[in-house]
C-alpha cells in the first residue's frame, strides 16, 4: 500500500508524547525561572551596594536603603551627611524586588547560624552607610523565593560583600 501523510492515530499519539514531554518539563522549567530571578536580583542587589562604596570612597558619603514593607531599595549620595536624601543629592535607583522575589529568608538561621531578622535586613535602620574609607555599618540581607534563598553580606571594616545561596543548606559563593 502506497500512502501519504500521516493517519489521525499517529497524530494523536504524537500530540500526547509532547504533552507528557511537555508535562514533565515544565514544573523543572519554572523552579529554573526563580532560581534565575533570585539570582539576577541578588547580583543587581550588590553591584548596587558595591557601587555606593566605590562612590563613597570618590565623592562623600553613600547610604543604601532597604524598604522590606514595600519591596524596594536605592542608594544615594548623603553630600551634607545629615542622614537623609536632599535635593542635589546623586540618587541610584528605586529598583523594586521582581515578582516571586522578597526580603527574607525559606531557611530558619543565616549562614554560620547567625538570625535572620523578620524583615530579611540586619543592618541598623534597614540601611548600610559607607564612608570615604569603604568602610560601613556591619549586616546581611536576605532575598527569597520559592526555590531557594540569598544571603548578602557586608563587612564592616572594608565593605567588601560575600553572597550566600541556600537551597537546603547555606553555600558561600
Amino acid at each position: 500500500m502506497d500512502r501519504e501523510g500521516v493517519t489521525l492515530t499517529e497524530l494523536m499519539v504524537t500530540v500526547a508524547l509532547i504533552g507528557i514531554i511537555a508535562g514533565i518539563a515544565v514544573p523543572g522549567l519554572q523552579a529554573y525561572a526563580d532560581r534565575s530571578r533570585l539570582r539576577q536580583q541578588t547580583d543587581l542587589m550588590v553591584g548596587v551596594i558595591t557601587r555606593a562604596r566605590i562612590m563613597a570612597m570618590r565623592e562623600a558619603t553613600w547610604r543604601v536603603i532597604f524598604s522590606p514593607g514595600d519591596g524596594t531599595y536605592h542608594a544615594y549620595c548623603d553630600r551634607n551627611a545629615n542622614g537623609r536624601r536632599d535635593d542635589g543629592e546623586e540618587v541610584q535607583g528605586v529598583y523594586k524586588l521582581p515578582p516571586g522575589v522578597s526580603f527574607g529568608s525559606v531557611a530558619t538561621r543565616g549562614p554560620n547560624n547567625t538570625a535572620i531578622p523578620d524583615d530579611g535586613v540586619s543592618f541598623q535602620d534597614n540601611r548600610i552607610v559607607f564612608n570615604r574609607m569603604g568602610g560601613c555599618n556591619a549586616g546581611s540581607l536576605y532575598l527569597s523565593s520559592k526555590e531557594g534563598s540569598a544571603a548578602i553580606r557586608v563587612m564592616p571594616a572594608s565593605g567588601a560583600v560575600t553572597v550566600w545561596r541556600y537551597t537546603d543548606r547555606w553555600v558561600s559563593q
